[in-house]
């Protein structure tokens, strides 16, 4: 849909607004092209991602075990 049909549309939809004069907010930029792919992990960052979901997932089982709050680990 291009950007004038889009804004077309929004007339439409805030018809019912005219009397506060609303009009609806131009469009700021496009995007140029489709976001880029993320890398894929190597096998040390994806170990290391591992580990730290297993520390937490330990905290929060030992937490709802014992019935106390989760500590703050900032």
């Amino acid at each position: 849909m291009s950007s004038r049909d889009e804004t077309e549309t929004a007339r439409r939809r805030m018809k019912h607004l005219a009397p506060w004069r609303v009009e609806p907010v131009p469009a700021v930029h496009v995007a140029a092209r489709a976001p880029l792919a993320p890398a894929p992990m190597s096998g040390e960052a994806r170990a290391r991602c591992r580990q730290i979901a297993l520390n937490v997932l330990a905290l929060q089982i030992a937490a709802a075990g014992s019935g106390a709050p989760l500590p703050n680990l900032r």
